[in-house]
């Protein structure tokens, strides 16, 4: 068998051309998405600005994306440490 590689790379181009109709999956909103450093709680602030600071010095990043990425860890820590911003929350609240 063999095959015509112009043929095959032209079908490839015409497929990638042609605009995707299929709806993209709404994917769930992560927990670090809904919340913003000012909800975190005091600790937990103090190491978001750390870990912000050092992924922006460190690696290089722009700022915006070393405070988004280190957000994500501080909540990931936070919920595999048990800490629920509902807790905090409710102990501002009174």
């Amino acid at each position: 068998m063999t095959y015509n590689v112009v043929d095959l790379l032209d079908e490839l181009m015409m497929k990638a051309a042609e605009p995707n109709t299929t709806p993209e999956p709404a994917t769930p909103t992560p927990m670090h998405l809904s919340i913003g450093p000012d909800d975190l709680p005091g600790d937990w602030r103090c190491e978001w600005e750390e870990r912000a600071a050092i992924m922006e010095y460190d690696a290089g990043l722009p700022r915006e994306r070393a405070e988004a990425r280190a957000l994500g860890e501080i909540t990931d820590l936070m919920r595999a440490a048990g800490v629920r911003m509902a807790d905090h929350n409710e102990k501002l609240l009174g």
